[in-house]
């Protein structure tokens, strides 16, 4: 605030800044940057000053540029104004991109990516079973085929893909046990776990 005094006795005050929360002023008609965040402070025509919180656009993720994008685990993120991280892309072991909401068929599994309004993020594969091997008419043995076609016996246990443990079953189909996260973590199905600050799912 500002206060003048005229020599007539009579005085007046006005707002010539505003102030941030970390203390600094903001003059009229002006912005600051503080981090992710921009302060504006304004007098409209009816004199009446206001401070409002806004998006830094110049404000950093973590470290990335505006702009710049970066792969975090299977995921690739782009640096949005204001500091905001958008998932651009899913990412398998190999480098191959996924987009987001799109789907690509890799050794075999068709690998989705997919993320919900709520922000979290589905990273998965569907694998269509091949049908059982059966030998012999009177007496019937089962096999299944792996991704190699490799024969697997009934009971057999298997990892794929670096991602996904599996099984024979007693009727010739390949069953998913569980899945395997980059970092060696196994994940049961249809359940999500945190491990070491990572959810997966």
């Amino acid at each position: 605030m500002k206060c003048t005094i005229h020599e007539n006795g009579s005085w007046k005050t006005e707002v010539v800044a505003c102030l941030a929360p970390n203390g600094n002023k903001i003059p009229i008609n002006s912005s600051m940057d503080d981090g992710n965040d921009q302060w504006k402070c304004s007098m409209n025509e009816r004199g009446m000053v206001t401070l409002v919180q806004g998006a830094n656009p110049h404000a950093k993720c973590d470290g990335h540029e505006v702009g710049s994008r970066w792969q975090e685990k299977s995921f690739e993120l782009e640096c949005l104004s204001g500091g905001v991280r958008k998932l651009r892309a899913c990412v398998t072991e190999e480098g191959q991109r996924i987009p987001v909401n799109g789907s690509k068929e890799v050794n075999g599994f068709v690998l989705v990516c997919q993320s919900f309004p709520n922000g979290t993020v589905s990273f998965h594969g569907q694998k269509t079973i091949k049908a059982p091997k059966v030998f012999g008419a009177s007496q019937t043995v089962v096999q299944c085929s792996d991704e190699q076609n490799g024969d697997r016996n009934v009971g057999e246990f298997w990892i794929e893909n670096h991602r996904f443990n599996k099984t024979c079953r007693a009727n010739g189909a390949v069953e998913v046990v569980n899945c395997i996260s980059k970092e060696g973590v196994q994940i049961p199905l249809n359940r999500q776990i945190v491990h070491d600050g990572s959810r997966y799912t």
